[in-house]
């Protein structure tokens, strides 16, 4: 069953949902931002960019820490990790990690 076509950045990859915040995060893979949809109305209520904005786009993973309200982005294409404050929707921090960080996990 089809609930709503919601039209992201472009090339949707990684989705993630905050059950705390009821949002859901799109990475979009040649963009260096994620869509940030309320899953309320189905509607973009802001667009984050991470990643290295000179280099090259490539969103690879997302993942929820709902015990800290944050949330992680890996960064493929600039070897770093950005986090976001799934509250106010902003880049808290950005950590460097080793060569092409994909896929992530929480473990609350």
């Amino acid at each position: 069953m089809l609930f709503s076509i919601i039209t992201v950045g472009s090339g949707p990859r990684g989705i993630a949902t905050d059950s705390n915040t009821n949002k859901i995060y799109v990475t979009n893979n040649n963009q260096n931002t994620v869509s940030v949809i309320d899953g309320n109305t189905y509607t973009i209520i802001s667009t984050i960019p991470v990643g290295n904005l000179g280099g090259t786009p490539f969103k690879s993973g997302i993942a929820i820490d709902p015990l800290r309200s944050l949330v992680y982005v890996s960064n493929t294409g600039s070897n770093t990790v950005s986090i976001i404050d799934s509250i106010s929707n902003k880049i808290v921090g950005t950590m460097t990690v080793g060569s092409g960080p994909r896929g992530l996990g929480i473990l609350p």
